[in-house]
């Protein structure tokens, strides 16, 4: 995710690593908890 320099979608990040979008979800909602990852909400947030 460091890579990119503009937010990247839950779509885009499950194709990057090659599983499916719900184990992305899941894994961004721990980051998200502990403060890791930001998120926003709405089309095309990222």
């Amino acid at each position: 995710m460091a890579e990119y320099s503009t937010p990247i979608t839950l779509e885009q990040r499950s194709t990057l690593m090659s599983t499916h979008p719900v184990v992305v979800r899941r894994l961004m909602a721990g980051l998200r908890e502990r403060g890791y990852v930001r998120a926003e909400k709405g089309h095309r947030s990222g």
